[in-house]
């Protein structure tokens, strides 16, 4: 049998799964045994959308005004539950207090690509937190790209955490909200974040610190194999969790001792 393996996997780089990720590499790096392969999966995005907390202050109180049965405007914001047909049909609105309404409605997706390079520049943090955390431990991060064409991003992705702000240097946050400000068209805008999104990329990709650090995308045969062979997996997530799916489809699943991690909490079931 070979090394003790836990997986992780998880959505992003927020705090609480930031602390979930810290806390795990704090428990097994001093265990030479044990392999930890972190997986990100990765969420659909929509570059340049974004919202202030005056915009938000002011959509919570367009909701409560308008619709008045929602109980909680804050929640029906951050799920983009109000629909474009019941806004259309309110008479008594400024044109930029609709403007601000229509942040409550769930926009469409970007494109795959685009995805991908947000997923890509995750991945590259998420990599630079562990490299920082470690000298001498070998770190594997993979993405699962393939869940994009399978999951939905339950959140308003107006409201969404900007993830991609993290470990960005002051040039690029300077470069970053120069662009959200000065450049109103919307394509426009978007091409220049993906603009943006390869440069950070490039950046990372040749930082000394990663040199060691193995990122790409996942492979589902080669976890499974590697599931097969291990001493013991553990699997601490949270996200969709469609990999556990996976590994009942594909008859692995007995082997796992699976952790779930709720909210800002870690919880294992019994």
């Amino acid at each position: 049998m070979g090394d003790d393996l836990v997986i992780y996997y998880n959505d992003s780089i927020d705090s609480d799964n930031l602390a979930a990720a810290m806390a795990l590499f704090k428990a097994t790096c001093w265990k030479p045994a044990v392999r930890v392969l972190w997986i990100l999966e990765p969420r659909q995005v929509c570059f340049g959308l974004s919202m202030t907390m005056d915009q938000i202050t002011r959509c919570k109180e367009l909701i409560k005004q308008h619709f008045p049965s929602v109980e909680n405007p804050f929640k029906t914001l951050l799920n983009g539950d109000i629909k474009q047909q019941d806004i259309d049909v309110i008479k008594d609105l400024t044109k930029d207090d609709r403007k601000i309404l229509e942040m409550a409605v769930k926009p469409k997706y970007g494109s795959i690509d685009d995805a991908t390079l947000h997923a890509r520049l995750s991945a590259l943090d998420l990599a630079t937190c562990l490299s920082e955390w470690s000298k001498d431990n070998p770190i594997e991060v993979l993405v699962d790209y393939e869940s994009l064409e399978h999951i939905e991003n339950p959140v308003n992705l107006h409201m969404h955490h900007h993830e991609e702000l993290i470990n960005r240097t002051e040039n690029e946050l300077k470069e970053y909200y120069d662009i959200m400000k000065k450049v109103l068209h919307f394509g426009r805008r978007t091409d220049n974040l993906r603009d943006w999104y390869n440069k950070c990329i490039w950046r990372l990709e040749h930082d000394k610190k990663l040199s060691d650090i193995s990122v790409g995308r996942l492979v589902l045969d080669n976890v499974l194999n590697r599931i097969k062979t291990a001493g013991s997996v553990r699997f601490l997530g949270g996200s969709s969790l469609r990999i556990l799916q996976q590994f009942l489809d594909r008859d692995v699943a007995s082997k796992i001792k699976c952790h779930l991690q709720v909210v800002s909490l870690i919880h294992t079931p019994h």
